[in-house]
């Protein structure tokens, strides 16, 4: 799913591609309980990104390993915090912040659905 062109408020949602199984059922029951959640489909560019994100009005980041150690999701993740976004972390892993990240922004709200992973969303 992509941006839909609108001006309504939403919340960019951003993710690991390899996390998609958890992720995108969540988002989807979002959607369906009225959450205007948005994220990247496969064909966007950069610069359609970037401007997603810097015109949503929240945040949300699904944390994982494989989120951590991809280079450009760390770039979105400080392009994200030097926007200075209302940011949501939802953990879809049991995973540590490292400790440049964790200054940065381990003092956000944050939910760890790893924790609760045997809980159904239908």
């Amino acid at each position: 799913m992509d941006r839909q062109e609108s001006s309504a408020p939403y919340i960019w949602v951003s993710f690991d591609f390899r996390n998609q199984d958890p992720v995108i059922p969540l988002l989807e029951r979002m959607r369906q309980e009225g959450l205007p959640v948005q994220w990247k489909n496969g064909e966007m560019k950069w610069e359609d990104i970037t401007s997603c994100i810097k015109e949503s009005d929240q945040v949300m980041i699904f944390l994982s390993e494989a989120y951590l150690n991809s280079t450009e999701n760390r770039r979105t993740l400080a392009y994200i915090r030097d926007l200075e976004k209302n940011l949501l972390l939802i953990y879809v892993d049991d995973v540590e912040l490292p400790h440049g990240l964790a200054m940065r922004i381990g003092r956000n709200q944050a939910i760890f659905y790893s924790k609760y992973k045997h809980f159904s969303i239908s």
